[in-house]
């Protein structure tokens, strides 16, 4: 491990301020550029793959973008799980995420109501020698730090705007979505 990371993990860890400065902007840009629902998400130097599976009208050729958000989401929690345990100094032989998101009302072609996940349930499997009353310590440090965790519980209000690019000329539009 490198020294400026090995510094950070030895760190007491802070609570987390009411207001946080504003940290590093990450990117991803995503093209579809078939008549199919695969899409190439290029984010750094890394290409994924997402599709739709059959039910939805895609060709399952890989994982789809919500169970991707899944994925994510618990990646983050077994990095949370690892990186807060190496700052207790607690030993951890396996951390396994289980994400189940249920969809609500979200069918093609597009219900009435909203698509995206009604709610989604997480089971994390822990091993690990410590004493019980220290992994739940580390548990609520998890729970209250991951982010993305925190992401999918308090959403960011999320602006979008869209290019057109037609035959007829056509203004930039915008949209928000999300609290303000």
């Amino acid at each position: 491990m490198s020294e400026p990371i090995e510094s950070a993990l030895s760190q007491p860890i802070a609570l987390v301020p009411e207001k946080r400065p504003a940290g590093p902007v990450l990117e991803a840009t995503t093209v579809s550029e078939t008549d199919t629902f695969v899409t190439r998400s290029l984010v750094r130097e890394f290409t994924i793959q997402h599709d739709q599976t059959p039910e939805l009208g895609g060709s399952n050729t890989a994982p789809a973008p919500l169970e991707a958000a899944l994925a994510a989401l618990g990646s983050g929690l077994a990095v949370a799980y690892r990186v807060h345990a190496r700052r207790l100094r607690l030993r951890l032989d396996r951390v396994e995420v289980r994400a189940r998101g249920h969809l609500g009302g979200g069918t093609l072609p597009p219900a009435a109501s909203p698509t995206g996940f009604s709610k989604i349930a997480i089971s994390t499997h822990i091993v690990s020698p410590e004493p019980r009353e220290r992994m739940m310590e580390l548990a609520h440090l998890v729970a209250d730090q991951c982010a993305e965790l925190n992401a999918l519980s308090s959403p960011p209000s999320v602006r979008q705007i869209i290019e057109i690019d037609s035959v007829r000329s056509a203004p930039k539009l915008e949209a928000s979505h999300g609290p303000a």
